[in-house]
């Protein structure tokens, strides 16, 4: 009897063994079954394309290739020398750095045009002729002061102006060219032909020796086509500042190349101007109506007001070269009008024109001070 239980024992043991083997079994047989289900990677992202290219007379930043949709990407134009960056076939944007945004293919063109030489056509009349030095000279001038006062073709806002036309002829009888160009005397008179029209009307009297007036508005009306260059047009008629400035350049002109040192000295002489009564009614000199009028008065103050200016400017810690390119150039470059001239007056030079008048009073006892030290040709060197 005792036998058989042991023997029942083992065997319900042996059972329980074998039960528990072939149940871990296939538990680790299970678990090796069990499969990790992967992430799904995410879909690629939509590319476009962007082609740029560049037409005749320059490059461009990059040709362009695939990219992400939603990338921004940034091309530059660059025109070569003697071309002139005019737009974009693709786009409306008129600037050089174009930054667009990639949500479809696309295709740009950076379009560059030939600049046409800055060029000065001469109409001198033959009552001239008796003075051929001087009709030799009218275009050596010219070159001198473009080598100074580099001027391209440019856009007006409704021309494009690659040049100047000169009409110059002797007082006396009926104007040569009075079909042409008006009844005019002195001036930059309007533009035919897409050129600025120059007049220049001499007397006799400009001929005798030692008078140098014929030169002086050479360099005084050259000087007005570089103003009209940099500011792309005149849309403002201040008389002093316009004015002022060509008689500032036509005097440091004549001191420099004609070694006539006496001319400028004609507008800082106290014998021939009431610097006084001229800074009293200054604003007097700020129209063209009636300028004679104020200058038969008073005296011609124009000179002088710029010339302050340049000092003012030179306490300010600009250089006596630094401070007439920004009164010469820096100026003009801001395109001033007659509505906002006041404006770009006091951004540019740091003082408003109220207290410009009032401090010309500190330079009125000494005018003759006001004398620049540097040359025409030191001021337009290029650094």
């Amino acid at each position: 009897m005792k036998r058989l239980s042991f023997s029942f024992v083992l065997v319900i043991a042996l059972s329980f063994i074998i039960v528990h083997s072939c149940s871990s079994e296939q538990d680790d047989t299970t678990a090796a079954n069990v499969v990790q289900t992967p992430e799904p990677e995410p879909p690629a992202p939509t590319q476009y394309s962007l082609t740029v290219t560049s037409g005749e007379g320059g490059t461009v930043s990059t040709e362009g290739g695939a990219y992400d949709e939603g990338t921004e990407v940034t091309i530059t134009a660059t025109p070569s020398e003697g071309y002139r960056f005019t737009g974009w076939e693709g786009n409306d944007s008129t600037s050089e750095s174009l930054t667009i945004t990639l949500n479809s293919n696309q295709t740009f063109q950076a379009l560059f045009e030939l600049i046409l030489p800055f060029q000065f056509e001469y109409n001198l009349h033959s009552s001239l002729d008796d003075f051929a030095f001087y009709k030799d000279s009218i275009s050596s001038v010219f070159l001198r002061l473009s080598e100074m006062m580099p001027i391209e073709t440019y856009y007006d806002g409704n021309n494009e102006i690659n040049g100047v036309a000169v009409y110059s002829w002797l007082a006396g009888g009926s104007k040569p060219y009075l079909s042409i160009i008006g009844d005019t005397d002195q001036c930059i008179c309007g533009v035919i032909n897409n050129k600025l029209v120059m007049s220049l009307q001499l007397q006799e009297g400009d001929f005798n020796e030692g008078a140098n007036f014929k030169y002086a508005l050479l360099a005084h009306e050259f000087f007005h086509v570089y103003q009209i260059y940099l500011s792309k047009g005149f849309d403002q008629g201040v008389f002093w500042l316009i004015e002022g400035q060509a008689a500032t350049v036509e005097s440091l002109y004549l001191k420099e190349f004609i070694n006539d040192s006496g001319y400028i000295m004609n507008f800082l002489n106290k014998n021939y101007t009431s610097f006084d009564e001229g800074i009293q009614n200054v604003e007097s000199y700020e129209s063209y109506n009636g300028f004679n009028s104020v200058i038969g008065q008073y005296g011609d103050i124009t000179i002088f007001m710029n010339l302050s200016l340049a000092k003012i400017l030179q306490e300010q810690g600009n250089s006596e070269k630094e401070s007439f390119k920004i009164i010469f150039e820096d100026y003009w470059k801001t395109d001033p009008n007659d509505s906002n001239w006041k404006i770009k007056f006091e951004e540019v030079f740091g003082i408003s024109t109220s207290d410009f008048y009032q401090r010309l009073n500190e330079f009125k006892t000494n005018p003759e001070n006001l004398v620049p030290e540097i040359s025409l040709s030191e001021i337009f060197e290029k650094e």
